[in-house]
């Protein structure tokens, strides 16, 4: 059994995440205190606007939410997006396609663009998935990984940020 298979919603078609997404909002909402309508007039509040008919069908798996609903209630419940998407757990596992189910740990590291979800075994490849994933996933004030100056090639300047359509300037 998976993480998420306890927080499955009764609407045929519905992947895993949105099933995770519809428990998360109604957890997070009463963790909040705020009923439907105070979310709903939160929400209207930053100009979004989701009645309260709609939170509940949202909660009880009978309407979809969108990237923009996502990004509104993050803001409104004062969570990351992430918050809503994925189960509060590190344990067990973590369905997050119909056909991709991954740790739970995984699935949190590679939502919070910490690594990639399929991380090689072998160094080489490793180091190169996590090179790849920091440069595609984050801005480059917040990559976690910096190369060694030995290590800089070509499109790494001295910064330890990579532009891949240009090379540095050789600083010897």
């Amino acid at each position: 059994m998976t993480a998420n298979e306890s927080e499955r919603a009764p609407a045929k078609g519905w992947g895993p995440v949105s099933r995770c997404a519809a428990a998360n909002l109604k957890r997070l909402r009463k963790d909040s205190g705020l009923s439907t309508t105070r979310l709903s007039a939160a929400l209207k509040e930053i100009e979004h606007n989701i009645p309260p008919t709609g939170i509940t069908r949202i909660e009880k798996g009978e309407r979809r939410v969108d990237v923009d609903d996502l990004m509104a209630l993050a803001v409104v419940l004062k969570v990351s997006p992430t918050a809503l998407l994925l189960p509060l757990t590190l344990v067990g596992e973590v369905d997050l396609t119909e056909g991709k189910t991954v740790p739970a740990l995984d699935a949190w590291m590679w939502a919070t663009s910490s690594r990639p979800l399929d991380l090689p075994k072998e160094e080489e490849a490793r180091r190169t998935a996590m090179d790849e994933h920091q440069v595609r996933s984050l801005p480059p004030g917040l990559r976690k990984w910096r190369p060694k100056p030995e290590e800089s090639g070509p499109g790494f300047h001295a910064d330890g940020e990579f532009h891949p359509t240009e090379e540095r300037e050789d600083r010897g």
